[in-house]
Protein backbone atom coordinates (compact mmCIF):
# COMPACT_ATOMS: atom_id res chain seq x y z
CA UNK A 1 0.00 0.00 0.00
CA UNK A 2 2.97 2.33 0.56
CA UNK A 3 3.84 1.86 -3.12
CA UNK A 4 0.31 2.90 -4.08
CA UNK A 5 0.58 6.14 -2.09
CA UNK A 6 3.87 6.84 -3.74
CA UNK A 7 2.06 6.52 -7.07
CA UNK A 8 -0.48 9.12 -5.93
CA UNK A 9 2.23 11.59 -4.99
CA UNK A 10 4.08 11.03 -8.25
CA UNK A 11 0.82 11.62 -10.13
CA UNK A 12 0.41 15.02 -8.44
CA UNK A 13 4.00 15.91 -9.07
CA UNK A 14 3.61 15.02 -12.71
CA UNK A 15 0.78 17.49 -13.33
CA UNK A 16 -1.96 16.99 -10.79
CA UNK A 17 -3.84 14.03 -12.40
CA UNK A 18 -6.74 12.73 -10.33
CA UNK A 19 -5.99 9.22 -8.76
CA UNK A 20 -8.39 6.40 -9.61
CA UNK A 21 -11.68 6.45 -7.76
CA UNK A 22 -11.07 2.82 -6.86
CA UNK A 23 -8.53 3.98 -4.32
CA UNK A 24 -11.45 5.17 -2.21
CA UNK A 25 -9.92 8.53 -1.22
CA UNK A 26 -11.79 11.78 -1.66
CA UNK A 27 -10.07 13.99 -4.22
CA UNK A 28 -8.79 17.37 -2.91
CA UNK A 29 -7.63 19.97 -5.38
CA UNK A 30 -3.91 20.60 -4.79
CA UNK A 31 -4.47 24.31 -5.59
CA UNK A 32 -6.49 24.71 -2.40
CA UNK A 33 -3.57 23.57 -0.24
CA UNK A 34 -0.33 25.26 0.54
CA UNK A 35 2.56 23.30 -1.00
CA UNK A 36 3.93 22.11 2.31
CA UNK A 37 0.49 21.26 3.67
CA UNK A 38 -0.30 19.25 0.54
CA UNK A 39 2.92 17.30 0.90
CA UNK A 40 2.13 16.66 4.53
CA UNK A 41 -1.33 15.31 3.62
CA UNK A 42 0.15 12.80 1.23
CA UNK A 43 2.74 11.83 3.83
CA UNK A 44 0.00 11.14 6.36
CA UNK A 45 -1.85 9.11 3.74
CA UNK A 46 1.26 7.04 3.09
CA UNK A 47 1.85 6.55 6.80
CA UNK A 48 -1.68 5.29 7.33
CA UNK A 49 -1.26 2.67 4.64
CA UNK A 50 2.19 1.48 5.81
CA UNK A 51 2.42 -1.58 8.07
CA UNK A 52 2.65 -0.71 11.75
CA UNK A 53 6.09 -1.26 13.21
CA UNK A 54 6.46 -3.82 15.80
CA UNK A 55 6.19 -2.69 19.36
CA UNK A 56 9.47 -1.28 20.49
CA UNK A 57 10.88 -1.10 16.96
CA UNK A 58 12.39 2.26 15.82
CA UNK A 59 10.22 4.41 13.53
CA UNK A 60 11.05 4.36 9.83
CA UNK A 61 12.56 7.45 8.19
CA UNK A 62 9.68 9.68 7.04
CA UNK A 63 11.76 11.46 4.44
CA UNK A 64 12.06 14.80 6.39
CA UNK A 65 8.35 15.67 6.65
CA UNK A 66 7.18 16.87 10.07
CA UNK A 67 4.99 14.46 11.98
CA UNK A 68 1.43 15.69 12.65
CA UNK A 69 2.12 16.33 16.27
CA UNK A 70 5.09 18.56 15.28
CA UNK A 71 3.04 20.70 12.79
CA UNK A 72 -0.19 21.69 14.52
CA UNK A 73 -1.46 24.03 11.79
CA UNK A 74 -0.63 21.65 8.97
CA UNK A 75 1.29 24.22 6.93
CA UNK A 76 4.22 21.86 6.33
CA UNK A 77 6.59 23.62 8.74
CA UNK A 78 7.48 22.13 12.11
CA UNK A 79 6.21 23.96 15.14
CA UNK A 80 9.73 24.76 16.25
CA UNK A 81 10.46 26.52 12.92
CA UNK A 82 7.06 28.15 12.53
CA UNK A 83 6.62 31.65 14.07
CA UNK A 84 2.85 30.99 14.19
CA UNK A 85 2.43 27.23 14.64
CA UNK A 86 -1.34 27.60 15.01
CA UNK A 87 -1.88 29.73 11.88
CA UNK A 88 -1.59 27.80 8.60
CA UNK A 89 -1.27 31.07 6.63
CA UNK A 90 1.92 32.10 8.49
CA UNK A 91 5.18 30.17 7.99
CA UNK A 92 8.66 30.84 6.62
CA UNK A 93 8.48 31.51 2.88
CA UNK A 94 4.78 32.43 2.88
CA UNK A 95 3.84 35.45 0.68
CA UNK A 96 3.57 38.69 2.66
CA UNK A 97 -0.03 39.96 2.71
CA UNK A 98 -1.38 43.39 3.64
CA UNK A 99 -2.75 42.28 7.01
CA UNK A 100 -0.49 43.77 9.69
CA UNK A 101 1.10 40.34 10.30
CA UNK A 102 4.56 38.88 9.80
CA UNK A 103 3.30 36.28 7.30
CA UNK A 104 6.73 35.00 6.21
CA UNK A 105 8.28 34.79 9.72
CA UNK A 106 11.20 37.11 8.84
CA UNK A 107 10.58 39.58 11.67
CA UNK A 108 9.10 42.29 9.41
CA UNK A 109 5.44 43.19 8.92
CA UNK A 110 3.99 44.01 5.49
CA UNK A 111 7.44 44.67 4.04
CA UNK A 112 7.84 45.37 0.35
CA UNK A 113 8.23 42.15 -1.58
CA UNK A 114 6.16 39.17 -2.58
CA UNK A 115 2.50 40.09 -1.94
CA UNK A 116 3.33 43.75 -1.25
CA UNK A 117 5.02 45.21 -4.36
CA UNK A 118 6.20 48.80 -4.81
CA UNK A 119 5.16 49.26 -8.44
CA UNK A 120 5.85 53.03 -8.60
CA UNK A 121 9.19 52.88 -6.72
CA UNK A 122 8.28 55.54 -4.16
CA UNK A 123 9.37 53.42 -1.16
CA UNK A 124 5.82 52.53 -0.08
CA UNK A 125 4.39 49.14 -0.88
CA UNK A 126 0.89 48.56 -2.14
CA UNK A 127 -0.24 47.82 1.42
CA UNK A 128 0.29 51.46 2.44
CA UNK A 129 0.24 53.28 -0.91
CA UNK A 130 -3.19 54.55 -2.01
CA UNK A 131 -2.02 54.65 -5.63
CA UNK A 132 0.92 52.32 -6.33
CA UNK A 133 0.98 53.42 -9.98
CA UNK A 134 1.73 57.08 -9.14
CA UNK A 135 5.21 57.79 -7.70
CA UNK A 136 4.13 61.16 -6.29
CA UNK A 137 1.24 59.72 -4.34
CA UNK A 138 1.93 57.92 -1.01
CA UNK A 139 1.57 58.47 2.74
CA UNK A 140 3.96 61.20 3.88
CA UNK A 141 4.14 62.92 0.50
CA UNK A 142 3.46 66.68 0.65
CA UNK A 143 0.03 67.67 -0.61
CA UNK A 144 0.26 69.52 -3.94
CA UNK A 145 -2.36 71.52 -5.80
CA UNK A 146 -2.86 69.09 -8.68
CA UNK A 147 -6.26 67.50 -8.18
CA UNK A 148 -4.82 64.34 -6.52
CA UNK A 149 -4.71 62.96 -2.98
CA UNK A 150 -0.90 63.15 -2.78
CA UNK A 151 -0.60 62.21 0.93
CA UNK A 152 -3.21 59.40 0.85
CA UNK A 153 -5.36 60.97 3.57
CA UNK A 154 -8.56 60.75 1.55
CA UNK A 155 -8.63 64.49 0.78
CA UNK A 156 -7.67 66.28 -2.44
CA UNK A 157 -5.79 69.63 -2.40
CA UNK A 158 -6.92 70.17 1.18
CA UNK A 159 -4.14 72.67 1.94
CA UNK A 160 -5.36 74.98 -0.86
CA UNK A 161 -9.14 74.52 -0.71
CA UNK A 162 -10.09 77.16 1.89
CA UNK A 163 -13.85 76.83 1.49
CA UNK A 164 -13.86 73.01 1.34
CA UNK A 165 -15.83 72.77 -1.89
CA UNK A 166 -13.34 70.35 -3.45
CA UNK A 167 -11.82 73.00 -5.73
CA UNK A 168 -8.64 74.96 -5.04
CA UNK A 169 -7.77 78.23 -6.82
CA UNK A 170 -5.08 76.44 -8.82
CA UNK A 171 -7.78 74.08 -10.11
CA UNK A 172 -10.06 76.93 -11.22
CA UNK A 173 -11.92 78.04 -8.06
CA UNK A 174 -12.64 81.74 -8.64
CA UNK A 175 -13.95 82.34 -5.09
CA UNK A 176 -12.21 80.13 -2.54
CA UNK A 177 -14.11 81.80 0.28
CA UNK A 178 -17.48 80.71 -1.12
CA UNK A 179 -18.22 76.96 -1.41
CA UNK A 180 -21.13 77.71 -3.78
CA UNK A 181 -18.73 78.99 -6.48
CA UNK A 182 -16.43 76.62 -8.33
CA UNK A 183 -16.05 75.20 -11.88
CA UNK A 184 -18.49 72.35 -11.25
CA UNK A 185 -21.21 74.53 -9.71
CA UNK A 186 -24.46 75.15 -11.57
CA UNK A 187 -24.97 78.70 -12.82
CA UNK A 188 -27.93 80.27 -11.05
CA UNK A 189 -29.72 83.52 -11.77
CA UNK A 190 -28.19 85.73 -9.09
CA UNK A 191 -25.90 88.18 -10.86
CA UNK A 192 -22.84 86.12 -9.84
CA UNK A 193 -20.33 83.96 -11.73
CA UNK A 194 -21.23 80.67 -10.02
CA UNK A 195 -19.34 78.29 -12.34
CA UNK A 196 -16.14 80.37 -12.59
CA UNK A 197 -16.25 80.81 -16.38
CA UNK A 198 -16.08 84.65 -16.18
CA UNK A 199 -19.70 85.01 -17.34
CA UNK A 200 -22.66 85.84 -15.13
CA UNK A 201 -26.12 84.32 -15.34
CA UNK A 202 -25.40 82.65 -18.69
CA UNK A 203 -28.14 80.28 -19.69
CA UNK A 204 -30.74 82.42 -17.94
CA UNK A 205 -31.31 84.98 -20.71
CA UNK A 206 -33.65 82.85 -22.82
CA UNK A 207 -34.57 85.58 -25.31
CA UNK A 208 -31.05 86.98 -25.70
CA UNK A 209 -32.00 90.60 -24.94
CA UNK A 210 -29.18 91.07 -22.43
CA UNK A 211 -31.38 90.73 -19.34
CA UNK A 212 -32.01 87.61 -17.27
CA UNK A 213 -35.19 87.24 -15.27
CA UNK A 214 -33.25 87.81 -12.05
CA UNK A 215 -32.05 91.17 -13.43
CA UNK A 216 -35.42 92.64 -14.23
CA UNK A 217 -36.59 90.96 -17.44
CA UNK A 218 -40.35 90.70 -17.03
CA UNK A 219 -40.75 88.37 -20.03
CA UNK A 220 -37.67 86.27 -20.82
CA UNK A 221 -39.43 84.71 -23.80
CA UNK A 222 -39.78 88.05 -25.62
CA UNK A 223 -36.65 89.97 -26.64
CA UNK A 224 -38.76 93.10 -27.17
CA UNK A 225 -39.45 93.30 -23.43
CA UNK A 226 -36.67 94.31 -21.05
CA UNK A 227 -35.74 97.24 -18.80
CA UNK A 228 -33.98 98.79 -21.82
CA UNK A 229 -36.84 98.38 -24.27
CA UNK A 230 -38.79 101.52 -25.22
CA UNK A 231 -42.44 101.62 -24.24
CA UNK A 232 -44.68 101.41 -27.31
CA UNK A 233 -48.43 101.63 -27.67
CA UNK A 234 -49.29 97.96 -27.89
CA UNK A 235 -51.04 97.10 -24.65
CA UNK A 236 -47.83 95.50 -23.26
CA UNK A 237 -45.37 96.45 -20.53
CA UNK A 238 -42.41 96.79 -22.90
CA UNK A 239 -39.96 98.42 -20.48
CA UNK A 240 -40.76 96.10 -17.53
CA UNK A 241 -41.64 98.94 -15.15
CA UNK A 242 -45.01 97.46 -14.19
CA UNK A 243 -47.00 99.96 -16.30
CA UNK A 244 -48.61 99.45 -19.69
CA UNK A 245 -48.53 102.13 -22.42
CA UNK A 246 -47.70 104.75 -19.80
CA UNK A 247 -47.32 108.30 -21.04
CA UNK A 248 -43.66 108.93 -21.69
CA UNK A 249 -42.38 112.17 -23.14
CA UNK A 250 -38.69 111.44 -23.60
CA UNK A 251 -37.96 114.50 -25.74
CA UNK A 252 -39.98 116.94 -23.59
CA UNK A 253 -42.11 118.27 -26.44
CA UNK A 254 -45.40 117.64 -24.65
CA UNK A 255 -46.29 114.62 -26.75
CA UNK A 256 -45.85 110.95 -25.86
CA UNK A 257 -45.68 107.91 -28.10
CA UNK A 258 -49.20 106.90 -27.15
CA UNK A 259 -50.44 110.44 -27.73
CA UNK A 260 -49.39 110.86 -31.34
CA UNK A 261 -45.63 111.64 -31.18
CA UNK A 262 -44.04 109.82 -34.10
CA UNK A 263 -40.48 110.25 -32.72
CA UNK A 264 -40.20 110.70 -28.96
CA UNK A 265 -36.42 111.14 -29.22
CA UNK A 266 -36.73 114.31 -31.34
CA UNK A 267 -38.54 117.38 -29.95
CA UNK A 268 -38.73 118.80 -33.49
CA UNK A 269 -41.20 116.08 -34.48
CA UNK A 270 -44.73 116.03 -33.03
CA UNK A 271 -48.28 116.89 -34.17
CA UNK A 272 -47.78 120.59 -33.29
CA UNK A 273 -44.71 121.05 -35.50
CA UNK A 274 -44.71 122.69 -38.94
CA UNK A 275 -43.06 120.86 -41.80
CA UNK A 276 -39.42 121.78 -42.36
CA UNK A 277 -37.21 121.15 -45.36
CA UNK A 278 -35.35 118.21 -43.86
CA UNK A 279 -36.89 115.06 -45.34
CA UNK A 280 -38.60 114.31 -42.03
CA UNK A 281 -42.26 113.94 -41.14
CA UNK A 282 -42.12 116.85 -38.68
CA UNK A 283 -45.87 117.13 -38.05
CA UNK A 284 -46.32 113.37 -37.64
CA UNK A 285 -49.08 113.14 -40.23
CA UNK A 286 -47.43 110.24 -41.99
CA UNK A 287 -46.69 112.11 -45.24
CA UNK A 288 -43.99 114.36 -46.72
CA UNK A 289 -44.55 117.34 -49.08
CA UNK A 290 -43.40 116.79 -52.64
CA UNK A 291 -40.47 119.18 -52.28
CA UNK A 292 -39.16 117.15 -49.34
CA UNK A 293 -38.87 114.00 -51.42
CA UNK A 294 -35.45 113.26 -52.85
CA UNK A 295 -36.73 112.04 -56.20
CA UNK A 296 -33.31 111.72 -57.85
CA UNK A 297 -31.61 110.18 -54.81
CA UNK A 298 -28.72 112.65 -54.73
CA UNK A 299 -29.18 113.46 -51.04
CA UNK A 300 -30.51 117.00 -51.63
CA UNK A 301 -34.12 118.25 -51.57
CA UNK A 302 -35.92 120.59 -53.93
CA UNK A 303 -36.87 122.79 -50.98
CA UNK A 304 -33.22 123.02 -50.05
CA UNK A 305 -30.05 122.68 -52.09
CA UNK A 306 -31.22 120.79 -55.16
CA UNK A 307 -31.72 123.16 -58.09
CA UNK A 308 -32.53 120.27 -60.45
CA UNK A 309 -34.58 117.68 -58.61
CA UNK A 310 -34.69 114.84 -61.08
CA UNK A 311 -31.03 115.02 -62.14
CA UNK A 312 -28.76 113.18 -59.64
CA UNK A 313 -25.70 114.89 -61.16
CA UNK A 314 -26.80 118.29 -59.91
CA UNK A 315 -27.16 119.40 -56.32
CA UNK A 316 -25.98 122.25 -54.21
CA UNK A 317 -22.71 121.87 -52.35
CA UNK A 318 -21.06 119.25 -54.53
CA UNK A 319 -17.86 119.95 -56.53
CA UNK A 320 -18.17 121.61 -59.92
CA UNK A 321 -17.14 119.31 -62.75
CA UNK A 322 -16.11 119.93 -66.34
CA UNK A 323 -19.29 118.59 -67.84
CA UNK A 324 -21.14 121.63 -69.12
CA UNK A 325 -23.61 121.41 -66.22
CA UNK A 326 -24.13 123.64 -63.23
CA UNK A 327 -23.48 120.64 -61.00
CA UNK A 328 -23.15 122.71 -57.80
CA UNK A 329 -26.28 124.86 -58.38
CA UNK A 330 -24.10 128.00 -58.63
CA UNK A 331 -24.46 129.50 -62.14
CA UNK A 332 -21.67 132.00 -61.53
CA UNK A 333 -19.02 129.31 -61.08
CA UNK A 334 -16.16 129.45 -63.60
CA UNK A 335 -14.93 125.88 -63.99
CA UNK A 336 -11.49 127.06 -65.10
CA UNK A 337 -10.71 128.83 -61.82
CA UNK A 338 -8.59 127.11 -59.13
CA UNK A 339 -11.06 127.85 -56.36
CA UNK A 340 -9.20 126.05 -53.55
CA UNK A 341 -5.72 127.32 -54.50
CA UNK A 342 -4.12 123.88 -54.68
CA UNK A 343 -2.70 124.50 -58.16
CA UNK A 344 -5.37 122.57 -60.01
CA UNK A 345 -8.77 123.62 -61.34
CA UNK A 346 -11.80 121.42 -61.87
CA UNK A 347 -11.02 121.25 -65.54
CA UNK A 348 -7.35 120.50 -64.89
CA UNK A 349 -7.86 117.17 -63.14
CA UNK A 350 -8.82 118.60 -59.69
CA UNK A 351 -11.50 116.20 -58.48
CA UNK A 352 -12.63 118.65 -55.76
CA UNK A 353 -11.88 122.33 -56.35
CA UNK A 354 -13.33 123.19 -52.95
CA UNK A 355 -10.66 121.28 -51.02
CA UNK A 356 -6.96 122.12 -51.07
CA UNK A 357 -6.34 118.62 -49.62
CA UNK A 358 -7.46 116.96 -52.85
CA UNK A 359 -5.58 117.16 -56.12
CA UNK A 360 -3.66 115.06 -58.65
CA UNK A 361 -0.68 113.32 -57.03
CA UNK A 362 -1.66 114.22 -53.47
CA UNK A 363 -0.96 111.67 -50.70
CA UNK A 364 -3.87 109.36 -49.86
CA UNK A 365 -5.01 109.61 -46.22
CA UNK A 366 -7.67 107.86 -44.13
CA UNK A 367 -10.56 110.28 -44.73
CA UNK A 368 -12.93 108.57 -47.23
CA UNK A 369 -11.79 111.00 -49.91
CA UNK A 370 -10.05 110.47 -53.22
CA UNK A 371 -7.10 112.64 -52.15
CA UNK A 372 -4.94 111.95 -55.21
CA UNK A 373 -7.84 112.26 -57.71
CA UNK A 374 -7.18 108.85 -59.25
CA UNK A 375 -10.85 107.83 -58.94
CA UNK A 376 -9.94 105.37 -56.20
CA UNK A 377 -10.10 105.71 -52.46
CA UNK A 378 -6.96 103.90 -51.38
CA UNK A 379 -8.00 103.49 -47.78
CA UNK A 380 -6.66 99.97 -47.18
CA UNK A 381 -3.09 101.11 -46.55
CA UNK A 382 -4.08 104.34 -44.82
CA UNK A 383 -6.68 102.87 -42.45
CA UNK A 384 -5.32 99.39 -41.69
CA UNK A 385 -8.12 97.15 -40.41
CA UNK A 386 -10.66 99.99 -40.46
CA UNK A 387 -12.59 101.45 -43.37
CA UNK A 388 -14.07 104.82 -44.13
CA UNK A 389 -17.74 105.46 -44.59
CA UNK A 390 -19.08 108.68 -46.05
CA UNK A 391 -22.46 109.58 -44.64
CA UNK A 392 -24.88 112.29 -45.69
CA UNK A 393 -27.74 111.02 -43.56
CA UNK A 394 -29.76 113.74 -41.81
CA UNK A 395 -28.03 114.36 -38.49
CA UNK A 396 -24.56 113.92 -39.97
CA UNK A 397 -22.28 116.84 -40.60
CA UNK A 398 -22.10 117.74 -44.26
CA UNK A 399 -20.32 115.00 -46.23
CA UNK A 400 -19.06 113.58 -42.93
CA UNK A 401 -16.54 110.72 -43.13
CA UNK A 402 -16.63 108.11 -40.37
CA UNK A 403 -13.74 105.68 -39.87
CA UNK A 404 -15.38 102.40 -38.87
CA UNK A 405 -13.13 99.98 -36.99
CA UNK A 406 -14.46 96.44 -36.37
CA UNK A 407 -11.45 95.88 -34.09
CA UNK A 408 -12.35 94.69 -30.57
CA UNK A 409 -10.40 97.12 -28.39
CA UNK A 410 -10.53 98.69 -24.96
CA UNK A 411 -11.86 102.25 -24.81
CA UNK A 412 -8.36 103.66 -24.27
CA UNK A 413 -6.93 101.70 -27.22
CA UNK A 414 -9.80 102.84 -29.46
CA UNK A 415 -9.31 106.48 -28.39
CA UNK A 416 -5.57 106.23 -29.15
CA UNK A 417 -6.24 104.68 -32.58
CA UNK A 418 -8.58 107.52 -33.52
CA UNK A 419 -6.12 110.14 -32.27
CA UNK A 420 -3.37 108.49 -34.33
CA UNK A 421 -5.23 109.30 -37.57
CA UNK A 422 -6.20 112.82 -36.50
CA UNK A 423 -9.74 111.95 -35.40
CA UNK A 424 -11.60 111.25 -32.14
CA UNK A 425 -14.04 108.64 -30.90
CA UNK A 426 -17.52 109.29 -32.28
CA UNK A 427 -19.44 112.05 -30.49
CA UNK A 428 -23.23 112.36 -30.69
CA UNK A 429 -24.24 115.89 -29.70
CA UNK A 430 -27.94 115.95 -30.62
CA UNK A 431 -30.98 113.69 -30.64
CA UNK A 432 -31.18 113.82 -34.45
CA UNK A 433 -27.50 112.96 -34.92
CA UNK A 434 -27.71 110.18 -32.33
CA UNK A 435 -30.77 108.60 -33.95
CA UNK A 436 -29.58 108.82 -37.57
CA UNK A 437 -26.01 107.67 -37.08
CA UNK A 438 -27.13 104.86 -34.77
CA UNK A 439 -29.27 103.40 -37.54
CA UNK A 440 -26.50 103.77 -40.12
CA UNK A 441 -23.94 102.10 -37.84
CA UNK A 442 -26.35 99.28 -36.96
CA UNK A 443 -26.47 98.34 -40.64
CA UNK A 444 -22.69 98.47 -41.15
CA UNK A 445 -20.74 97.54 -38.02
CA UNK A 446 -23.37 96.01 -35.71
CA UNK A 447 -25.36 96.78 -32.59
CA UNK A 448 -22.70 97.96 -30.12
CA UNK A 449 -19.68 100.30 -30.39
CA UNK A 450 -17.56 102.56 -28.17
CA UNK A 451 -18.36 106.28 -28.31
CA UNK A 452 -16.35 109.13 -26.82
CA UNK A 453 -18.58 109.84 -23.78
CA UNK A 454 -16.78 109.13 -20.45
CA UNK A 455 -16.38 110.21 -16.81
CA UNK A 456 -12.89 108.84 -16.26
CA UNK A 457 -11.55 112.06 -14.71
CA UNK A 458 -14.50 113.03 -12.50
CA UNK A 459 -17.04 110.34 -11.53
CA UNK A 460 -20.52 111.40 -12.63
CA UNK A 461 -19.32 114.28 -14.82
CA UNK A 462 -19.48 113.01 -18.40
CA UNK A 463 -17.50 114.64 -21.20
CA UNK A 464 -16.57 113.69 -24.76
CA UNK A 465 -13.14 112.29 -25.54
CA UNK A 466 -11.85 115.76 -26.50
CA UNK A 467 -12.90 117.12 -23.09
CA UNK A 468 -16.02 118.98 -24.31
CA UNK A 469 -19.08 118.97 -22.04
CA UNK A 470 -21.88 116.56 -22.91
CA UNK A 471 -25.02 118.71 -22.84
CA UNK A 472 -27.05 116.07 -24.74
CA UNK A 473 -27.33 112.46 -23.57
CA UNK A 474 -29.30 109.36 -24.52
CA UNK A 475 -28.70 107.04 -21.56
CA UNK A 476 -30.80 103.88 -21.36
CA UNK A 477 -33.16 103.59 -18.36
CA UNK A 478 -31.16 103.03 -15.19
CA UNK A 479 -27.91 104.12 -16.85
CA UNK A 480 -25.27 105.28 -16.19
CA UNK A 481 -24.94 103.33 -12.95
CA UNK A 482 -21.16 102.88 -12.56
CA UNK A 483 -21.74 99.15 -11.96
CA UNK A 484 -18.38 97.48 -11.35
CA UNK A 485 -16.46 100.70 -12.09
CA UNK A 486 -17.99 101.77 -15.41
CA UNK A 487 -16.51 104.99 -16.80
CA UNK A 488 -16.71 104.70 -20.60
CA UNK A 489 -19.63 105.03 -23.02
CA UNK A 490 -21.15 102.34 -25.22
CA UNK A 491 -23.76 102.92 -27.97
CA UNK A 492 -26.50 100.35 -28.55
CA UNK A 493 -27.10 101.22 -32.19
CA UNK A 494 -30.34 99.25 -32.40
CA UNK A 495 -32.09 101.41 -29.80
CA UNK A 496 -29.89 104.56 -30.07
CA UNK A 497 -29.32 104.34 -26.31
CA UNK A 498 -26.12 104.58 -24.27
CA UNK A 499 -24.70 102.47 -21.48
CA UNK A 500 -21.63 102.85 -19.28
CA UNK A 501 -19.09 100.00 -19.19
CA UNK A 502 -15.67 99.38 -17.60
CA UNK A 503 -13.12 100.96 -19.94
CA UNK A 504 -11.15 97.70 -20.19
CA UNK A 505 -14.03 95.93 -21.99
CA UNK A 506 -13.37 95.35 -25.68
CA UNK A 507 -15.78 96.64 -28.36
CA UNK A 508 -15.59 97.83 -31.98
CA UNK A 509 -15.41 101.61 -32.39
CA UNK A 510 -15.96 104.52 -34.79
CA UNK A 511 -13.72 107.56 -35.32
CA UNK A 512 -14.94 110.91 -36.60
CA UNK A 513 -13.73 114.47 -36.97
CA UNK A 514 -14.16 116.61 -33.89
CA UNK A 515 -17.26 118.84 -34.08
CA UNK A 516 -16.88 122.56 -34.46
CA UNK A 517 -17.12 124.41 -31.10
CA UNK A 518 -20.45 125.96 -32.12
CA UNK A 519 -22.01 122.50 -32.38
CA UNK A 520 -21.54 121.82 -28.68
Amino acid sequence: MAEGHGDIRRARGAGGARPPAAWGWPWIRPATLRPRAAALGWALLSAACAPSPKEGAPAEDSGGEAAPEDDRDGDGVANADDCAPDDPAVYPGAPEACDGEDDDCDGEIDEIGLGNPDADGDGRGACADCDDAAPGVAPGEPERCDGQDNDCDGLVDEDWDADGDGWAPCMGDCADDDPAKHPAADEVCDGEDNDCDSDRDEGWDADGDGFASCRGDCDDADAAKSPWSPEVCDGEDNDCDGEIDEFIDEDGDGWGLCGGDCDDADPARNPDQAEACDGEDNDCDGALPADELDADGDGALACGLDCAEGDPRVRGGQPEACDGLDTDCDPSTDERIDADGDGFSACAADCDDRSAARGPGFAEVCDAEDNDCDDEINEDAACGDCWTQLTRAPGAREDEALVVCPIWSSWEAADATCAGIGLELLSLESAERNARLSEELRLTIGDTVWIGINDRDDEGTFVWSNGADASFSAWAPGEPNDYDGEDCGQLYAGSAEWNDLPCWYELPFVCAAAPAPAAR
